[in-house]
């Protein structure tokens, strides 16, 4: 079997998957939703109906999307390395994917994590393509963000075993990109990038490429081991196992809508009943007696029309059922059923009293059972890129008369080597991501007040409650606020030390601002000084008082510090 057929035989028995994806892309663009009904077995269009598509799902995705897109997220590199190595690598990563979203920005596209925030939520699989190369000294990154619906992929027993991204494009992109003339004219012509552990092919139109185009030949080897690609999905869904393939793939990694899937076509039908039956109001029909079977009503008077019937031959309008009640029980149980699996009031705005805490964060919860598989998938997705960068790095790196490569954007890059990289074997990388909700963090401070209050350790609040992205930061943080609080010298200090750095930057470029700054940072010592002296003289208002002197103050400041001032 050769590798386009392989190719195509796998797209297709992805295909429950792609149908399910396709079904949940049709609800996130809000396809317009038409009014059928049974006949013969079949869904008909009712004429004259009026179809509603109401925006609950859209509303309820974009708030997802939203909420991932403000996480903050923390890297973080622990085995036994030093400090310095740790910090390296986290920069290191950090460049890498800072010059990859300048190379998508410069092409229109979004941020790598943008993609992947809304493609975890509709698509549900996440994947990209990332491969590095080192081109006249210069260290390039080719990131490309895949939509799972046109990527099938095949694992083996340890990794992923195939992958081959499909896009359809037009002919003179083709033609520019590979040289090809011989194509049909369109623009839907197929186009399969096979990769594997050892080659990456070509397709066009299930003709394999094979000419040599600029610094690249067709089919080409590869040094990397594996495909050069990441893929992850989040753990929704309930994940059975099934007699049937087809049945698991449908429910394999299941999108936002999963809950609602079935009830947001209801609730258009709902909606649309209501309309058309609403029309009536307007445009009411009627029933009129007549003498013989083939005589023809007279015309419905018009709105505000006072018109003259023949005796007898008055329009009766046609009686109908009370629908009221039986209306609103169904919509109520809909709107209830939708607001259980999906939108709440907060996505909705529907909030106009006075709320707690306790509700907002009630709140919070339920959308975290969409929010939280979400922020873990794409956690672990940078975990594997994170891999997957330093492995082609250090390959990347070992291209003759190549030490140093600069990586970063614009106006901030840094060089790096492969052995500040280490061993990848010796540490390991975890990337943990929280969301975050102007909402939930006032709802939190009101809970830690309420905490601190009966004496809970400021750690466990700061951990637990408040929920910060780098507790051990935080708590040096506010340490060093209630110092300067008890100490106003420190901020003093702090400030002096500022100036001094900024006169030292100056320096050479604006030589009279540079010496400004250091007279004010004279200033502010000559301040503290007196401040000192101040406090050192006896006092007898007090006793017991702990006096905090100028050479306590440097363990604070460092080597740095007394050196400045």
């Amino acid at each position: 079997m050769d590798t386009i057929t392989m190719v195509h035989n796998r797209f297709s028995s992805l295909k429950p998957l792609y149908d399910r994806m396709d079904r949940a892309k049709a609800l996130a663009y809000l396809d317009p939703y038409t009014l059928t009904k049974k006949q013969n077995g079949k869904d008909v269009r009712v004429d004259d109906a009026i179809s509603v598509t109401m925006p609950q799902p859209a509303i309820f995705a974009n708030a997802i999307v939203s909420d991932l897109m403000t996480a903050l997220w923390q890297t973080q590199i622990e085995g036994n390395i030093s400090e310095k190595q740790k910090h390296k690598i986290e920069q290191f990563i950090e460049d890498n994917l800072a010059q990859a979203d300048e190379g998508l920005g410069r092409l229109g596209k979004p941020s790598l994590f943008a993609w992947l925030c809304n493609h975890v939520c509709i698509r549900s699989l996440i994947g990209v393509r990332w491969v590095t190369q080192v081109l006249a000294d210069h260290y390039v990154t080719d990131l490309v963000c895949e939509d799972m619906r046109w990527t099938p992929f095949e694992y083996g027993r340890k990794d992923l075993d195939w992958i081959a991204p499909i896009t359809y494009r037009r002919k003179d992109e083709i033609v520019a990109q590979y040289g090809l003339e011989d194509l049909k004219d369109g623009t839907d012509i197929e186009v399969v990038d096979y990769w594997d552990g050892e080659k990456n092919e070509v397709w066009v139109d299930s003709k394999l490429v094979t000419i040599a185009k600029e610094f690249m030949v067709l089919p080409q080897k590869h040094a990397l081991g594996r495909p050069p690609f990441v893929i992850n999905a989040p753990a929704t869904g309930f994940m059975l196992r099934s007699n049937t393939g087809d049945e698991e793939l449908e429910h394999m990694a299941e999108d936002i809508f999963f809950l609602n899937r079935g009830l947001y076509d209801e609730l258009n039908r709902s909606v649309s009943i209501k309309q058309t039956l609403g029309m009536d109001v307007l445009i009411p029909p009627y029933e009129q007696e007549t003498e013989g079977t083939d005589k023809t009503a007279d015309d419905v008077p018009k709105s505000g029309e006072v018109a003259k019937v023949t005796k007898g031959e008055r329009h009766i309008p046609v009686p109908r059922g009370d629908l009221n009640n039986a209306s609103i029980s169904a919509d109520n149980d809909i709107q209830k059923a939708i607001q259980m699996g999906g939108v709440n009031d907060i996505d909705t705005g529907d909030v106009n009293q006075q709320v707690s805490a306790v509700w907002i964060t009630e709140q919070s919860e339920i959308r975290n059972k969409v929010r939280k598989p979400r922020l873990d998938c794409i956690g672990q997705f940078y975990i594997l890129l994170d891999r997957m960068i330093i492995e082609q790095y250090q390959i990347a790196a070992k291209t003759p008369g190549v030490k140093e490569l600069e990586i970063g954007v614009l106006g901030r890059k840094r060089k790096y080597s492969a052995d500040q990289l280490g061993d990848p074997s010796t540490y390991t990388i975890s990337v943990q991501g929280m969301s975050r909700s102007k909402k939930q963090e006032i709802a939190n401070m009101a809970i830690a007040q309420a905490a601190k209050a009966v004496g809970m350790p400021e750690e466990d609040i700061v951990k637990n409650i408040l929920m910060v992205d780098d507790p051990d930061g935080y708590m040096r943080r506010a340490e060093s606020e209630r110092a300067k609080q008890a100490e106003p010298a420190i901020a003093l200090m702090e400030q002096g030390l500022r100036l001094i750095e900024e006169a030292d930057e100056l320096q050479g470029e604006d030589n009279e601002a540079a010496d400004a700054k250091r007279i004010e940072a004279m200033w502010l010592r000559d301040r503290i000084i007196a401040m000192k002296q101040q406090q050192d003289q006896p006092s007898t208002s007090t006793q017991g008082e702990t006096k905090t002197t100028g050479a306590s103050l440097i363990p604070l400041l460092g080597q740095k510090g007394l050196k400045g001032m």
